[in-house]
């Protein structure tokens, strides 16, 4: 199954609005890795409950500080500078299950994420597509959290590790969009984290880790990158066609 669904993806780089891939050589500590900001900045928006009712999540700028179940009910757009979602710590133990809904940033050089996970374990994030942020989902200072099914296309890192542990990584598209140095996957100062049937794809680095992680088998990505990060490629990327969510403008 994943071979099939493997072999219908087509990916262009240029049709995300790219020229310039990122320059060859690069390495992990070529990538910021900014202190997570939890309270986002930006043109102030309606003071909505969130998470609303029954942990719906109505509008990006969501700040999770307690463990529970939390969902989207529809698309989410943000702000500039703004993260959609955050767990901080006292959220450990929570699930995010995103039904498939967007979460879209505003360009992808502002200092956000689609969902941001610091200082929190075991947080499970579900079917959500995010584009147009810096960081699509970032795990920093996590242990045995999931990102489970997910469709990170369109940022400058499709998924971020830094200083996470025990993650497993499995069924999701991680697609850089080859230009301003982007990347579909980066792991740093990271160990133990397993990647399984994802589709990781996109730049001249489709893959950059400081470290080997647990490779879980049946990935989908360019063989340029994935042996650093100990990852064998049952199926290569092929560089043709379109894939990805986009949804924001991406410009600087």
């Amino acid at each position: 199954m994943k071979n099939a669904i493997a072999a219908s993806v087509l990916i262009c780089l240029l049709a995300m609005g790219c020229t310039q891939a990122p320059p060859a050589g690069s390495s992990v500590s070529d990538v910021a890795n900014p202190t997570p900001t939890v309270i986002p900045t930006g043109t102030p928006r309606p003071l909505l409950a969130c998470p609303g009712e029954n942990g719906t999540i109505t509008r990006c700028g969501c700040v999770i500080g307690q463990p529970g179940s939390y969902s989207l009910q529809h698309d989410l757009t943000a702000l500039r500078e703004e993260t959609c979602v955050t767990f901080t710590a006292g959220s450990s133990g929570s699930v995010l299950d995103c039904a498939g809904h967007s979460m879209t940033g505003a360009k992808r050089k502002d200092e956000a994420s689609g969902v941001l996970v610091a200082n929190a374990s075991n947080i499970t994030v579900l079917d959500c597509a995010v584009s147009t942020f810096k960081h699509g989902i970032f795990l920093s200072n996590s242990s045995g959290s999931v990102v489970e099914g997910s469709n990170m296309a369109d940022n400058m890192y499709g998924l971020h590790l830094n200083a996470s542990t025990g993650s497993i990584i499995t069924g999701n598209i991680a697609v850089s969009p080859g230009c301003e140095s982007s990347m579909a996957v980066v792991v740093n100062a990271s160990s133990g984290n397993t990647f399984t049937d994802n589709i990781i794809c996109g730049g001249d680095v489709n893959i950059l880790c400081d470290s080997a992680q647990e490779d879980g088998s049946g990935n989908t990505c360019g063989l340029n990158g994935a042996g650093d990060c100990g990852l064998s490629c049952a199926v290569e990327c092929v560089l043709s066609g379109t894939l990805g969510i986009g949804g924001g403008t991406g410009e600087e």
